[in-house]
Formats: C-alpha cells, structure tokens, sequence
C-alpha cells in the first residue's frame, strides 16, 4: 500500500492533464469522437465549418435527434466543442473561404496518441499527399475515407488509385484540387460513398455510373473545370443535399 501510495506522489506535474484535455475527457464520447476525427488532419489542412458538418455526417459520427436534420445537429457539435475551445477558429483566412477550424497543437497530439492506444476505433481515414504511397499500400488498407491532396496528378494513374480491396467501404472520397480531368469508372461501385469532393480539379464530365451513388449526400464541384452540366443519371441521387 505504502508502494502505491509512492507511486502517486512521484507522478510529475508535466504528466498532468492541461485544461484543454480535461475539457477533452470531461466530453460525452460522440464529442469526444469528432474532435480525435479533427485532430487526423494535418495543421497545413484548411478544414472549414460546412465541409466538416458534411464529413462528420458522411462518416457517421452524428447522432440522430428527433426533429432536426443530421447535418444541423453536426452543426450543434461543432459549435460545442468552438465555446470549449477545443476547435479554434482561424482568424487569418479571408471570409469569403468560410470558417477555418483547426484542433489546438497541444490537444491535437493528446488525441492522436489516444487514437494510437486504441481508445477509440480507427476511422479508416487515409491522407495522401503522394499517389504512389497509396498505390505501393492500397491492398492493406481498409478505408471509409481518401484524401488526396492537391497537385497531385491522377490522370496518368489511368484509375489504378481506385483500385484496392476494400474499395466499395468508402465513405469520403476528397479530390479537391488535384489534377484529374477525368473519374475513373469505379466510382460508380462506390455504394457506401456519402461525400465526393471535386473542388477545384479539372474535371469536365462525370459518368453516367455516379447516378448509382445511391448514398450520395454532398457533391462538391464548385470550380470544377469545364464542368458545365451534370449527367440525366443524377436523378437517382435522392439523398443528394448539398
């Protein structure tokens, strides 16, 4: 007993939880959730408020609430954890790009080393910034999300990046400013895909096969090439929001 006791008194002041943490575990677990999922991205990542409502919701990290879409409550989360300060807002990025929301340094690498210790699931989430990182590790993921970062060219790829098994889990496919003119054909088999961002790439047409995204909630294609029209099969996007 005296043993344990010692041991106590040894634990040192820096091993001591800082404020930010303890408003941290003091979270319901769902809250809890979404900040680790913020902290997966790196702090060069804009992540703004309406794209994180749409991939806490196409990740399934909502609740559902009586009366309230889910996309609404995700907004109740984000504002929660904006008064606790455990989501900064990022003052310096001009308005017109939305709120800009970064998870503190210090509690970024607290939930990153909760995440190693296997205290909460894993998301699945994969951030690329080399194509060929993800070609040589395709077949050992098991993914429900893919970002490819910008600049990246796919189009040479001839849509071997869409190919690994485990494929169809996705949930999130995040494209955003990289260079494809062109999707490959398996998207279409995406069936479990709520969120497709394109912004800023330079795509000009998309398959007939995105009409069996079924599960398809956000469509990102602002900036998007010489996109100009969408094929007749987006008719069959009825979960389609936004």
């Amino acid at each position: 007993m005296d043993s344990h006791e010692d041991e106590k008194g040894d634990t040192s002041a820096s091993s001591s939880p800082c404020p930010l943490q303890l408003r941290y575990i003091e979270l319901p677990y769902h809250l809890q959730s979404c900040v680790v999922y913020c902290s997966i991205f790196p702090e060069s990542y804009r992540l703004s408020k309406g794209k994180l409502i749409r991939l806490l919701v196409a990740q399934g990290l909502i609740q559902e609430k009586a009366g309230k879409i889910m996309e609404d409550v995700a907004e109740e989360y984000i504002c929660e954890l904006i008064n606790q300060q455990l989501l900064q807002v990022l003052e310096e990025y001009p308005r017109r790009d939305g709120t800009q929301l970064r998870v503190p340094c210090g509690l970024q690498k607290f939930c990153l080393d909760q995440l190693k210790e296997g205290k909460f699931a894993t998301f699945g989430v994969f951030i690329c910034s080399d194509i060929t990182q993800l070609i040589s590790q395709m077949n050992n993921l098991q993914l429900t999300a893919l970002f490819l970062l910008a600049n990246q060219n796919l189009s040479q790829h001839d849509g071997s990046w869409l190919q690994f098994d485990g494929v169809n889990s996705l949930r999130v496919l995040e494209l955003k400013d990289t260079k494809i003119k062109k999707l490959p054909d398996e998207v279409g088999d995406l069936i479990h895909l709520s969120y497709l961002g394109l912004k800023s790439t330079d795509i000009n047409e998309l398959p007939k096969g995105i009409g069996r995204l079924e599960a398809l909630q956000s469509l990102d294609i602002r900036w998007c090439g010489d996109l100009t029209a969408l094929p007749a099969e987006k008719l069959n996007l009825v979960k389609l929001i936004s």
